[in-house]
Order: C-alpha cells, then sequence, then structure tokens
C-alpha cells in the first residue's frame, strides 16, 4: 500500500485518535459555527437543515477540514446508513473517517432547553452501539436554538454523567467560550457490552 506524503504530514501531527478529535475536530466544528450562526433565521430552521449547512461549510470553507477532504486524508460523510439487529435503519449525522486510524461520528440535535431527546435520541445510540460500534470516540453537537443558553449549559452536563456514567458525578469540566455562544465538554460512559465511550459534546447558541 502506497502513503501518500500528505498523509504522513498529517499524521505526523497527531499522536493519538483523542488528539485528532481534541485538536482538528472540534475547533473545526467550531470554526464553522461561527459562520453558520450568522446565517438569517438559521435558528428556524430543522435539525437536518442545520446539519446539512455545517456540511456544506465543512467541506467548502473550513481552513482546517477543507484540504485534508479534498486531498482524500479525511473522507466526510452524512446519513450514513445503519441497519440494527431487528432490520431498524439508522442514519448518522455526521462522519469523519481516516482510514487505518478511526472514524468519527457525530450526532446533531436541535435543543430548546436542557432537552431529554439529547440522551434518548442521542448519546444513547453511542451506549446501545447502533452508533460508533467499533469505536471509542464520538461527538454530539447540540443547536440550542431556542431557551436560556445558560440555564441549558448548567443542567444538560447534569442529566448527562448521570446516563451510564463512567466518571464520578460533579467531573464534568465545561468549558465556555469568551463571548459564550459555545461550550464543550467530555463524558464518559458505559455501552451495553463491556466497551466504554468517550463522548465530546459541543454546544451551540443560536
Amino acid at each position: 500500500m502506497l502513503i501518500s506524503p500528505n498523509y504522513s504530514s498529517f499524521m505526523s501531527k497527531y499522536q493519538s485518535k483523542e488528539e485528532i478529535i481534541r485538536f482538528l475536530y472540534i475547533p473545526a466544528m467550531i470554526d464553522s459555527f461561527n459562520r453558520v450562526k450568522q446565517i438569517p433565521k438559521i435558528s428556524s430552521q430543522k435539525e437536518n437543515d442545520i446539519r446539512n449547512i455545517f456540511i456544506k461549510d465543512i467541506e467548502y470553507d473550513n481552513e482546517l477540514l477543507k484540504d485534508l477532504i479534498d486531498n482524500n486524508i479525511i473522507k466526510l460523510t452524512s446519513e450514513g446508513q445503519i441497519i440494527g439487529e431487528n432490520l431498524e435503519i439508522n442514519r448518522t449525522d455526521i462522519e469523519l473517517f481516516i482510514s487505518g486510524v478511526c472514524n468519527f461520528v457525530i450526532e446533531c440535535k436541535n435543543l430548546r432547553s436542557a432537552d431529554k431527546r439529547y440522551l434518548d435520541e442521542g448519546i444513547k445510540r453511542f451506549i446501545d452501539e447502533i452508533y460508533a460500534k467499533n469505536d471509542n470516540y464520538a461527538g454530539m453537537m447540540g443547536f440550542v436554538v431556542s431557551g436560556t443558553f445558560t440555564t441549558t449549559t448548567t443542567k444538560l452536563p447534569n442529566k448527562i454523567e448521570n446516563f451510564c456514567p463512567i466518571t464520578p458525578k460533579h467531573s464534568i469540566n465545561l468549558t465556555l467560550s469568551i463571548d459564550g455562544d459555545y461550550a464543550e465538554f467530555l463524558s464518559k460512559h458505559k455501552c451495553k457490552t463491556t466497551k466504554e465511550i468517550s463522548i465530546f459534546h459541543l454546544l451551540l447558541k443560536f
């Protein structure tokens, strides 16, 4: 197998999957958010429409990921179909794939409060191994389209840390941006098998 110089140069910057997520993917999502949030009436859009706008920005305007996608180092996909044990069909929101390294699945949810569906229709899909079955890392993006952002960023982490947790209570460290329009944190959970999964969260104020 021939390895391109571009691929080798890219991989030399990171020591682990977690570093790729922390220092590339999360900053890239924030970079796209800074443009997406400026679109008029974006908060009135449906969940999948906001996601699609994100994907378009990542592919065409994101300086951190665009060249990597164009050079086939990272494969960006959306609505990847997964057929469950009972033939039910689920579709991932965003996937960032690097061959032989990692597949990072991001689930997106519109939020109007510390919405329980963020857990039941988001995190639970990772815990039940519907998504990211063979991975130890995943992502969640919450589009806070109404309600009080401060209340959501306070209450939602409290709910998350009680949801099949590994880490002790009150151990989630939430980082709020300087201008207060996004928050990020990490949670760790037990899956339905013996696997554990770390989920990177971004809550974005629209």
